[in-house]
């Protein structure tokens, strides 16, 4: 909540720093992950291959994680 009122989503942004080519910023809210990527064209060949890949990636997590009995509830 801010100023009252309730937070319906986040948008993380973050700055690349002089040397740096690529910066991903996670926030978790409310059982989100919400993603911010930034990144150097000059630098970095793929941004948005990068962005499209994030879901796979975290339902090839959840699948692993769910196999581990070490993270079995």
């Amino acid at each position: 909540y801010m100023a009252g009122a309730r937070i319906e989503g986040m948008v993380p942004m973050s700055l690349l720093a002089p040397t740096q080519g690529l910066n991903i910023t996670v926030v978790s809210y409310c059982g989100e992950l919400h993603f911010g990527v930034i990144g150097d064209p000059d630098l970095v060949d793929g941004i948005w291959e990068i962005t499209d890949a994030i879901p796979k990636a975290l339902l090839e997590l959840e699948k692993a994680a769910s196999e581990d009995p070490r993270f079995a509830s």
